[in-house]
């Protein structure tokens, strides 16, 4: 800010010094005390004028710069480009930085326009008549930096042929010929020749070549032939365009002289043929003897004309040749009709010169503004302010002198301070706006919210600033009315500066309203500023039906506005539309109606829409001969039946392996086999309870989608592999799977029957034992419980949608209490009878058991009692054995108390066991034995078995009768040993005598007698 203070107390001082020596009124404001405009940043600057190359302009310029300054008292300068043409101003005024290009140049790219503020404000004596077209062309482009046409100066621009005052003299003097009347040159009439020089006397070298020139310009060339005729005069381009026909490339010669040219008088033009066109219609149409050039520069043109007694181009008001003063020719009067179809032998127009400024300078200096509006000239006045410019060469002087000569002229276009411009309002002195001119000292623009509204008094016309009403608004300044709101908008309060948009759930159809109409319940609208009911929408979540605002539901996506035929018609699913959501699908015929689909079945979007060409109205099954692969409906094959018949053989052979590799005895202990079986087991009751979860009806992650598949083919849940298509439809695919499942069931019976019925296999004892049969087929039902049971409840399993129907959850095509669903029902039903049946079968079995103790038929229930086994735990005997007595996992019961011999250690009891092969009953020795002492020395002895103990359960024929100390333990007759096992056996079969014992005595080997004492 101080460099920009520095710089304008230092521009101040320079034109203190430089103005106030050339001040030209006594009584103006002095530069000290001068106004300055400001640009749109608030900087202060001064007016600035716009010069043009040609004295008229230049002498004009100077006095405006002196009244604007001295009368009006601002700070104005004349900018130091000079304008080259007369299109020059207009593209100066707008801002543009190379005004100077071509009028026909590109506005932006090459002349710059539209980038930065104007520092020029005002331009007099600007030819705007000569370039209609740019003018037009830059208020189309940039209208609101276009310059403002303020009105003529006060006198019109000629341009045409004129001839000096010496020829004009000397031609009257000799023969009485005027010429400056055009038909005084018609050669059957006069020979104007002698009156000037001949073509020879201008120089080639300082003309242009008539390809250089308008003489080559297609457009106006082909005007003159169009109304001439002149064919000899033009030459056919291959293009079919004219051009003109120099006869040695400088000159053009006129029908007149055209086979003499040395009988041509020389009429010369500058430029690149100014009035060209209309000069060779003249000298054509009325008989001129004349051939046309153009000098190369200006220089050169203006030696043709003041050395050369020659015709030439010329315009007032100018100075170039005002000292010769050439008289204009005087052709027809203009028609201007005839010169806008290209057909000018009339006389030339009079050219517009106006007084023009820049747009914004109305708003920064109405006053200078309204004063260049007012400026008036004379032609012949300004051409005598020329010749005294011409002669003097001092163009202060000249202005100063016309200034003070004529002050109660230009005094006349100084405005009255109160009569505002439009666009202004008159200001009290403290700068508020007043309605009276009484209480008015000045002008100042209409603000923001007010309109400048015209008055008359006695003072003449002025205007006023005043508030716009309600319903009315004007956002800018400079303004002459206030605009009504338009629809969609209002304002309700004076001196609006713009109208506030109807708020959503409004709207407002009418102009100038100060309040806006609500929409009908149930509502609104999408947008501010709505400008009709017809904008009024249905709101979030519900959707127009009929014209009416109804709730989408469960399922239906509605957004603002939504409409049902968009939602029919959303075929690409925009999300900005009504639209189905994702896992729920509705029928186009009902879409308003929508289904909850499982998984990622249904996509949502359009009505209708399904994924990986399912059907039905829940996307719950693929078409006939499809099936569901990878969420793909794909066609069956022929692949699909052996993969059935595969795994079917598969199955069987898998029964045959099971039941030889299986083993009915009890083992103590596990074997690798009973392991391995019962780890698939557990797996396969991981994968079915992984299958139940699949069953949820929840969006489960992505990447367990694999899991769950496989867990659902151990539910029988084979759509994967192509059951749909052995089976037509859900229910088919349910009764399938039922099938199967049955099939399964009665496979290993079914194979016990056939092994029965093969001798080769009976002979060699091969053939399949009922107990087992059974025992594996109940194995089989135990394994696939959970499967069998979440078979036979999938027609139990509904869930509802939307609409209030329930669907099968496994097969949610079919609706809960159809006939299709009746049958699934029933099946479903039978299936859970069997699972039922199979768990009373294993009650019962349970209870059974231990009276099946030492029988085939225990067998049966192996599937129930071989997974258990005890470890370190000794189970009690039952009755009639004493609390004493001990299960062993050889299934022999012993007393802890018994003699040496007969211990109940495991390992003993086993040995004993295995040695004699029959049944060594351990008995507390009782008043018989002397001493623990005597006992151990005596392992073995046998004693009257007491009254009180049944021999039923032991050996009913040993009767021992008196007790030995002797090593042998006690005896009984092979012959009458019965196995009766009172205790029930869970752990593998009861032993058993072999048919190989001998009578007497059995004792056991030395050394595995020993073992067994170590190890007691």
């Amino acid at each position: 800010m101080g460099v920009l203070a520095l710089y304008r107390i230092l521009c101040l001082a320079a034109l203190s010094s430089g103005q106030d020596q050339q001040k030209c009124l006594p009584g103006g404001v002095p530069v000290a005390n001068r106004k300055y405009i400001q640009n749109d940043e608030g900087s202060d600057i001064s007016i600035g004028l716009l010069e043009g190359a040609w004295p008229s302009a230049e002498l004009l310029s100077e006095l405006l710069r002196i009244l604007i300054g001295e009368a009006l008292g601002y700070h104005v300068h004349i900018h130091e480009k000079l304008g080259a043409n007369g299109a020059s101003p207009i593209f100066a005024l707008a801002g543009c930085i190379n005004f100077d290009a071509p009028a026909n140049a590109p506005l932006f790219e090459e002349k710059r326009c539209g980038i930065n503020e104007t520092k020029i404000h005002v331009s007099i004596d600007s030819w705007l008549g000569s370039f209609p077209a740019a003018y037009e062309a830059m208020k189309s482009s940039f209208p609101e930096i276009a310059p403002v046409d303020l009105g003529p100066i006060g006198y019109e621009g000629e341009e045409s042929i004129y001839v000096s005052q010496t020829v004009l003299n000397a031609a009257y003097e000799h023969s009485g010929i005027a010429l400056e009347y055009y038909k005084s040159y018609n050669v059957s009439h006069n020979n104007v020749k002698q009156y000037f020089d001949s073509l020879g006397d201008v120089s080639k070298n300082e003309l242009k070549l008539c390809n250089t020139t308008d003489f080559n310009n297609p457009q106006r060339i082909g005007n003159y032939l169009l109304y001439t005729g002149d064919y000899d005069g033009v030459e056919v381009q291959p293009d079919g365009s004219y051009f003109a026909k120099c006869f040695d490339g400088y000159w053009w010669a006129a029908p007149a002289c055209r086979q003499n040219t040395t009988e041509c008088l020389p009429v010369i033009s500058a430029g690149n043929g100014w009035r060209l066109q209309a000069i060779m219609h003249w000298v054509s149409v009325y008989g001129f003897p004349a051939a046309v050039g153009i000098s190369d520069q200006w220089s050169d043109f203006v030696k043709h004309v003041e050395n050369t007694r020659a015709l030439h181009y010329w315009w007032v008001p100018d100075s170039t040749f005002i000292e010769m003063q050439p008289h204009q020719l005087t052709f027809p009067r203009h028609s201007r009709s005839e010169w806008l179809r290209g057909d000018k032998k009339s006389g030339a127009a009079g050219t517009y010169i106006a007084n023009m400024v820049s747009s914004n300078l109305v708003s920064k200096a109405s006053k200078v503004s309204e004063f260049v509006g007012n400026i008036n000239f004379e032609l012949q006045e300004v051409q005598d302010l020329l010749l005294e410019f011409r002669r003097t060469g001092n163009k202060f002087e000249v202005a100063c002198r016309w200034i003070n000569q004529l002050q109660e002229r230009w005094k006349s276009w100084v405005p009255v301070e109160t009569n505002c411009m439009p666009g202004f309002g008159m200001v009290a002195v403290n700068g508020s706006f007043v309605q009276r001119r009484d209480d008015a000292v000045s002008c100042y623009v209409c603000p923001a919210g007010t309109s400048s509204q015209e008055f008359r008094d006695d003072d003449g016309q002025s205007y006023r600033c005043a508030a716009c009403e309600p319903g009315r608004s004007q956002a800018n300044t400079y303004k002459t009315q206030c605009e009504p709101c338009p629809r969609g908008t209002m304002s309700d309060v004076w001196g609006s500066t713009g109208c506030q948009p109807c708020q959503q759930g409004f709207y407002q159809d009418s102009l100038a309203s100060t309040s806006c109409t609500p929409c009908d319940a149930g509502r609104t609208t999408k947008i501010l500023g709505a400008v009709g009911q017809e904008y009024c929408v249905c709101q979030v979540g519900s959707i127009e039906v009929n014209g009416q605002c109804m709730p989408c539901g469960t399922g239906i996506a509605c957004p603002l506005g939504s409409t049902l035929k968009e939602l029919a018609t959303n075929k690409e699913s925009n999300p900005e539309l009504p639209h189905v959501e994702f896992g729920f699908k509705s029928e186009a015929a009902s879409p308003l109606g929508t289904f909850r689909c499982r998984g990622s079945a249904c996509p949502g979007g359009a009505p209708g829409s399904c994924s990986g060409g399912r059907e039905g109205f829940t996307c719950g099954e693929c078409p006939a001969q499809t099936y569901l692969l990878e969420e793909q409906c794909t066609s069956c094959n022929n692949s699909l039946a052996p993969i059935f018949a595969v795994g079917v053989m598969l199955f069987v052979v898998g029964c045959v392996v099971a039941y030889y590799a299986s083993n009915s005895k009890y083992e103590p202990r596990a074997t690798v086999i009973f392991c391995c079986i019962g780890a698939m087991s557990i797996a396969v009751a991981l994968m079915q309870n992984i299958g139940v979860l699949g069953t949820i009806p929840l969006r489960w992650p992505e990447s367990t989608t694999g899991i769950l598949n496989v867990g659902a083919i151990f539910l029988l849940d084979l759509d994967g592999i192509g059951l749909n298509c052995l089976a037509a439809g859900s229910s088919g695919g349910y009764v399938m799977t039922v099938v199967l499942f049955a099939v399964a069931i009665c496979v290993v019976p079914l194979l016990g029957v056939v092994s029965n019925c093969i001798p080769w296999l009976k002979r060699r004892k091969l053939n399949w034992k009922k107990p087992k049969v059974l025992s594996m087929t109940g194995n089989f039902m135990l394994m696939s419980f959970t499967t069998l049971a979440s078979v036979g409840l999938i027609p139990f399993m509904c869930y509802e949608h939307p609409t209030g129907d329930f669907s099968v959850l496994k097969h949610p095509n079919i609706l809960c209490g159809s006939g299709e669903h009746q049958s699934m029902q029933v099946v479903g039903a039978l299936v859970m009878t069997v699972a039922t049946l199979f768990c009373a079968y294993c009650f019962w079995g349970a209870l059974v058991a231990p009276t099946y103790s030492g029988r085939d038929r225990l067998m049966t229930f192996y599937f129930l009692i071989n997974r258990f086994r005890t470890w370190n735990v000794t189970p009690a005997c039952p009755a009639p054995f004493g609390p004493s007595w001990r299960l062993a996992s050889s299934g022999v019961c012993c007393s802890s108390s018994s003699c040496w011999a007969c211990s109940c250690s495991l390992t003993r009891a086993v040995a004993v066991a295995n040695m004699t092969r029959w049944c060594c009953t351990c008995k507390a020795c009782r008043s018989r034995v002397s001493s623990s002492r005597t006992s151990r020395r005596s392992p073995g002895g046998c004693f009257r078995m007491p009254t009180s103990v049944p021999l039923s359960p032991w050996c009913r024929s040993c009767r021992a009768t008196m007790c030995r100390r002797s090593r042998a333990p006690c005896t009984c007759s092979p012959a009458s040993l019965r196995w009766r096992s009172a205790v029930p056996v869970a752990f593998g079969s009861p032993m058993r005598p072999s048919a190989r014992t001998t009578a007497g005595p059995m004792r056991a080997p030395r050394k595995r007698r020993k073992r067994a004492q170590k190890t007691q």
